[in-house]
């Protein structure tokens, strides 16, 4: 019984979610998969970009509920396993390395957000439906969901979509920053292809660095970070790609 399968194709891997049985959901086991897959993808060299996607009728419907209710009371001890495994996941989709692309379809919701949010682009089909749904749950979230919102959309936004559990489109949920591109159900797996064929093609050493710069922003002086970014460009200037693009530029 397999939660998820790995592929590597070129430049791009690509880990698609199955589920045994219903829509793909976050459990123990699950997530155990999902980081042992990361993890082999993160060693190899020749990848420079990490495809999410899903199979049957959600991308992530978040935790296991089934799971948690067959557990009962020793739900507690249960849910802090999955952290053992799932929290692991969501840092390495955002620090890795590689870029890292979710492809959504159907739902989005509760922990399954975090590791949509971790990824660096994310390409959604038009009748995706985002939502928390912690709070009809009576807790909060987790998998790193309230890290990454007000980042994105702000504190008060972010407090308002747990309270709430407003179910967002992707139309609504790309307006707010949460998702790059929406394209029609019907042009999805074409467009996520035409994507990922692009984001390819980049400079992966560059794209690198750039992330590294972006997330490390925050936390640096405008001085500090200034530097950081001198030392990386000139540091990239040794790849022969600097050399290419700089004729490229200059025979426009």
């Amino acid at each position: 019984m397999s939660w998820t399968e790995m592929t590597i194709n070129g430049a791009v891997a690509t880990i698609n979610l199955t589920a045994p049985k219903g829509p793909s959901r976050i459990n123990v086991e699950s997530a155990r998969e999902w980081l042992a897959d990361l993890e082999e993808i993160e060693s190899d060299k020749s990848v420079s970009v990490i495809l999410i996607k899903a199979d049957g009728a959600a991308w992530s419907v978040g935790g296991d509920l089934p799971e948690f209710r067959s557990r009962g009371t020793d739900a507690h001890d249960y849910i802090l396993e999955i952290g053992k495994w799932i929290n692991p996941v969501v840092s390495r989709l955002y620090s890795s390395s590689k870029l890292t692309v979710a492809a959504v379809h159907g739902a989005v919701a509760g922990g399954g957000l975090g590791p949509m949010l971790a990824c660096d682009f994310v390409i959604a089909s038009g009748k995706t439906v985002l939502t928390l749904g912690y709070s009809k749950l009576a807790t909060n979230p987790d998998a790193g969901v309230s890290w990454f919102l007000p980042r994105i959309v702000g504190y008060r936004k972010a407090l308002e979509l747990y309270l709430t559990s407003e179910r967002l489109s992707a139309e609504e949920a790309k307006e707010l920053g949460l998702i790059n591109v929406v394209v029609s159900p019907e042009a999805f797996e074409a467009e996520t292809n035409h994507w990922i064929e692009r984001l390819a093609a980049l400079p992966s050493h560059a794209v690198s660095s750039t992330k590294h710069l972006l997330q490390a922003s925050a936390g640096s002086t405008l001085e500090e970070h200034a530097d950081a970014e001198i030392r990386s460009f000139a540091e990239n200037t040794r790849n022969p790609r600097f050399a290419e693009g700089v004729e490229a530029f200059l025979a426009e």
